[in-house]
């Protein structure tokens, strides 16, 4: 690997996320996959205020006044998606300070091959929002920044750069919560990697400002967020705890710090939101994380560095899995999933190695080893992600066209079901398919356990495609009755099999009924 001046390494990295971006997710970028949340929000944004992401709904706003209406576009919104990874790549790789062509390459295919990215497309009408959101907290860091960096063309400085970061850091947890980590995992690093360039005083007060700026985005958030549900006059839902973020106590706080430095070890311990479902990957993992601990390591005992200043280290060092599961302490409640969208702060786990070796500019024949062995790791990984990624999104068609095919069967026995016609109302009773033994379960599909992509046929069948599915895939709408729960009580509806025996679709009172099972899906 050659070294390259800084005005040039970012566009490596830009590039590098181009290229791979479209081999990782040309699939979806030239198919569109539409189900569940995606059929609900074709020409929406998703739920927006009631689950505390006031500033997407004030974009939506925004965008609904000047006519700008939003599409759940797979190319478009795709491919900004991509350009905007472009762009984060581009400012990390000035943000760390990389002068290696082959370690911004990988900066750049780590970023967008990191499976965060495919449960993302799975949100592909909200996927170039939520990437704003993200280059939102890596612009953060660059701007809260301050310090003139030595042998590089131009200082980096910016005295009251904390200011407007708070702010920004409102306004991206306002698109989506989770992307905190994002900043969190950020000024860690770069606290680390600037521990030697100032005395103890001067990085407790770096440090402080940091904090003080990540204390000042989560206020500017829940104030935004305030004023928006009062001025809007709307509620928080109750998903994923959203409604108890506020609700932390010192016994929940500890709990959630010990659950966060478990789930930075997930990885490595076994199955962790779909990106580590191999033995051979969790080595990968394990290989990477003794690296880091290796370089700390050596660190720590370089001679030279103050006895304040080592400890400082340390500490940080300490911080940077808390930094990066952040997201177990903000998941205070018990409602809380933790899936693989929320856990794109896990990329810079295995980014961090580069800024170490950077930083260092090791030489020696061992280093060089390590910096070889490292690149092969993370190639590997990229690999094996590249991979998964779009064995993801084969299963998504697989399935949105078995569904599909199903409900056009489904369909077709309504239109011929005696005295039919177009204007009577439908009514779908239970869980479909669940009793339907046809149905095909490919078995190999289920190691993609990414979020997005881990329901099996049967449970895609009964929960993913629902009125909207059937409108977008089908070309089939319908009314529902208003006389639903009376037809639910009645002796005819009562004595009916299940779908798909003989006499499960028959029309009862003006209405045409298809009993899917014997209970209600909730």
């Amino acid at each position: 690997m050659s070294c390259i001046g800084k005005s040039r390494e970012k566009w490596f990295a830009g590039a590098a996320v181009l290229i791979c971006g479209l081999v990782t997710h040309g699939y979806i970028l030239t198919n569109k996959i539409s189900y569940h949340d995606d059929s609900v929000n074709y020409f929406g944004v998703g739920t927006t205020f009631g689950s505390g992401r006031w500033a997407l709904g004030l974009i939506q706003k925004f965008l609904t006044k000047i006519d700008f209406f939003n599409y759940s576009s797979s190319w478009w919104n795709g491919l900004l998606s991509i350009l905007l990874v472009a762009v984060c790549a581009m400012i990390l790789s000035e943000l760390f300070q990389i002068k290696h062509t082959g370690y911004a390459v990988l900066v750049g295919v780590l970023l967008i091959s990191f499976p965060a990215m495919t449960s993302l497309f799975a949100y592909m009408f909200t996927a170039p929002y939520y990437m704003f959101a993200v280059l939102l907290m890596i612009s953060i860091t660059e701007e809260t920044r301050e310090q003139k960096i030595k042998g590089w063309n131009k200082a980096v400085k910016y005295s009251y750069g904390f200011l407007p970061a708070i702010i920004m850091m409102g306004f991206s947890m306002g698109i989506y919560q989770t992307y905190f980590g994002v900043a969190t995992t950020l000024f860690v690093l770069i606290l680390v990697s600037d521990a030697e360039t100032r005395n103890f005083i001067e990085n407790i007060k770096e440090a402080f400002k940091y904090l003080l700026t990540l204390l000042g985005g989560i206020l500017c958030y829940f104030l935004g967020n305030t004023i928006c549900i009062r001025n809007f006059h709307v509620t928080l839902l109750d998903y994923q705890g959203i409604n108890d973020m506020a609700d932390v106590t010192v016994k929940s706080l500890i709990g959630s710090v010990k659950n966060a430095y478990i789930g930075f070890l997930q990885p490595i311990l076994g199955e962790f939101c779909g990106i580590s479902n191999h033995k051979a990957v969790r080595i990968l993992y394990l290989a990477v994380y003794l690296m880091v601990g290796v370089l700390v390591l050596r660190r720590l005992c370089k001679r030279g560095m103050e006895l304040w200043n080592r400890i400082y280290f340390f500490v940080l060092c300490c911080l940077i899995p808390l930094s990066i599961s952040i997201i177990y302490v903000m998941a205070v409640s018990d409602k809380t999933v933790i899936h693989t969208l929320m856990i794109y702060p896990y990329v810079f786990g295995l980014i961090y190695p580069i800024v170490l070796l950077e930083k260092e500019n090791l030489k020696g024949k061992f280093w060089k080893g390590i910096s070889v062995f490292y690149c092969t790791v993370a190639i590997l990984l990229s690999i094996y992600y590249i991979r998964l990624d779009n064995i993801a999104y084969l299963k998504a068609n697989y399935q949105q066209e078995t569904a599909t095919a199903y409900y056009t069967e489904v369909i077709s026995q309504i239109k011929s079901t005696e005295k039919y016609n177009s204007n009577l109302p439908v009514l779908f009773y239970g869980a479909a398919g669940s009793m339907d033994d046809s149905i095909p379960i490919l078995w190999r599909f289920d190691d993609i356990q990414l979020q997005g992509y881990s329901n099996n046929m049967h449970d895609f069948i009964s929960y993913y495609a629902g009125k909207e599915f059937l409108e977008l895939h089908c070309s089939y709408t319908y009314q529902e009755p208003e006389n639903r729960e009376a037809i639910i009580a009645s002796e005819n509806f009562q004595k009916m099999p299940c779908y798909p025996c003989d006499g499960s679709i028959k029309i009862i009172d003006g209405v045409v009924v298809v009993k899917w099972s014997n209970f209600e899906v909730r």
